[in-house]
């Protein structure tokens, strides 16, 4: 190993190289931890402009505090004069390194964006451009599933390449296979350059190469860049559906689209794209936006006007603990047809016994469970108030991809992507229900938490796998009780959510209550049932003091209703 002398340090190898220099790993003498240091070059340290911008960059990196971003810790100059930056130590691989070994999934690339895109959105509101995007960015650290995850690497340091115009030993800032247009011309770029190399790498990821190759050398890459439109991902992946070429497409139109979409916005379409086969993303290339003042690296973009903190992280959720919008907010990722599933007409279920008894009976057909959910006036009856039921949906919710501890997804929200996908599920059928009069919302222990109810069916191939995802979510919501769990709003507000206590009751039937912090006594509740062959995974938030009853009695309804389905 060479000799690299870093005070409070002590270096024990080399985790890498590259373009802009050396990755080591070394221990910390002062704290009890392991950290990576990334020692620069000498050609970029010993630049006056570089030097002073790194170091800049550098701090606000170091303020930044989010989940799916590598902390920066320190930063510094060796003895002989090289530039140093020490990070938060990730136990892992990056999506560069697991494209390479040809591991990476559909369903996995997209949660990677997922989480990169909330990462970069929390820069984006603070006014900092990454101007890296790329997979080798992308950290990835854990098994490949719901508790993996992904941190974004190297902020500050491609924006005081790119002031210096530097080309780090044959490197070029904004690597040339994900560089958005206005970057390569040297025009004035925002957070929509971010938003572009996305694209790129999200292609790269679906298809195992970058959208324009180098065959031709970089130049030819550069002026696909410039003047050619977006490949299509379903040419070089026919298994995937077509409604992902538009999103990509419009993430990479050669000049800004005039409406500016966050990154987190483009993580959604695409999980919609990939899981539904339908986007409302459609591929525009318009005017590039009138030019003005760049967005600094130091101070965030003006906000727009919002409520009070508090009101806000309160509503914007829409009852934010489990995000599942009033009017489409709840993100669907569907399988198969899309098409909205007619609403079923009102029905009379025997509430009298506990119905999840025992899944037995001939298997209820996969196309038959829609019919079978509640209507209106019955979950009206159990929660007390009028409520309106929205689309009936067949899609299993995506909103996962915006709580940080996924590993407690299951008793979270019902009828998840990240719980079901591996558990041999064939159809799911899923309403949200209103309060048809919601209440006057208030601030703070006076806030009253719209009344509403999610219902969902997921069908299983017969009784005893059904029975087997049910046994296999008790240990998960045994190990999730009372945790505070964090969901990350669309303006990146965090909203903590605590569990409480599990209750199994007869049947059985699985019950967690869920406290919204600082908002008086709201609550909703979780309760999993099974009955058949069907998954009865609901939701109830209500300000009553029945609320678990409510959710209980509404499993039991609506497991009558399957248990009768002939």
């Amino acid at each position: 190993m060479e000799s690299v002398s870093i005070p409070g340090y002590r270096v024990l190898g080399v985790l890498g190289r590259g373009g802009m220099g050396t990755v080591y790993l070394a221990d910390n003498l002062d704290l009890p931890r392991r950290e990576a240091i990334k020692v620069l070059s000498a050609e970029l340290s010993a630049d006056d402009g570089f030097r002073a911008r790194f170091l800049r960059e550098a701090d606000v990196a170091a303020d930044f505090t989010h989940p799916n971003i590598v902390r920066v810790y320190r930063r510094g100059r060796t003895d002989d004069g090289l530039l140093w930056i020490a990070m938060q130590l990730v136990d892992g691989a990056d999506a560069g390194e697991e494209l390479r070994r040809g591991a990476l999934g559909a369903e996995r690339s997209v949660f990677i964006i997922g989480e990169v895109a909330k990462a970069l959105d929390y820069a984006h509101a603070r006014g900092v451009i990454h101007r890296d995007i790329k997979p080798a960015n992308f950290l990835l650290s854990g098994p490949p599933g719901p508790q993996e995850r992904v941190l974004l690497a190297d902020f500050g340091i491609a924006r005081a390449l790119d002031s210096a115009g530097l080309t780090a030993a044959g490197s070029m800032v904004a690597t040339v296979a994900y560089a958005a247009p206005e970057v390569l011309t040297g025009a004035e770029s925002d957070h929509r350059a971010d938003i572009y190399s996305l694209g790129c790498a999200l292609y790269q990821m679906l298809t195992g190469q970058p959208p324009f190759p180098a065959t031709n050398g970089v130049g030819s890459v550069m002026m696909a860049h410039l003047h050619s439109p977006a490949p299509k991902v379903s040419a070089a992946r026919p298994d995937l559906p077509p409604a992902i070429d538009a999103v990509i497409a419009r993430a990479m139109a050669n000049s800004p689209p005039t409406a500016t979409p966050s990154a987190g916005e483009f993580a959604s379409a695409a999980t919609q794209a990939l899981y539904s086969g339908a986007t409302t993303l459609a591929p525009t290339i318009r005017p590039a936006p009138t030019p003005g003042p760049p967005w600094p690296s130091t101070a965030a973009a003006p906000p727009a006007p919002r409520r009070p903190r508090r009101v806000a992280a309160l509503a914007a959720a829409g009852v934010a603990v489990l995000a599942l919008g009033v009017t489409g907010g709840y993100l669907l990722a569907r399988r198969g047809n899309d098409a909205p599933i007619a609403a079923p007409a009102a029905t009379t279920a025997a509430t009298s016994t506990p119905s999840t008894a025992a899944p037995v009976g001939p298997p209820v057909p996969a196309a038959q469970i829609a019919p079978l959910l509640l209507s209106a006036d019955q979950v009206a009856a159990i929660l007390g108030v009028p409520v309106h039921g929205g689309q009936i949906t067949n899609g299993l919710g995506a909103d996962a991809n915006m709580l940080v501890e996924k590993d407690c997804a299951a008793p979270w929200g019902p009828a998840l992507h990240l719980v079901y996908r591996d558990s041999g599920w064939q159809a799911v059928a899923i309403q949200v229900l209103n309060e048809s009069s919601p209440p006057a919302k208030g601030a703070g222990p006076d806030f009253v938490l719209p009344r509403y109810a999610v219902q969902s069916l997921v069908a299983f191939p017969d009784a005893a796998a059904a029975a087997a995802f049910l046994a296999g979510q008790v240990p998960i919501w045994q190990r999730c009780a009372n945790r505070t769990l964090t969901f990350l709003a669309q303006d990146s507000m965090a909203v903590p959510v605590t569990l409480g206590d599990l209750r199994q009751d007869p049947g059985p039937v699985l019950v967690m209550p869920q406290t919204l912090q600082n908002a008086g006594d709201n609550r909703c509740v979780r309760a999993l049932g099974v009955r058949n062959n069907v998954a009865i995974d609901v939701t109830v938030c209500n300000h009553d003091p029945d609320t678990e009853g409510q959710a209980a009695r509404l499993v039991d309804a609506l497991a009558a209703q399957v248990g009768a389905a002939r």
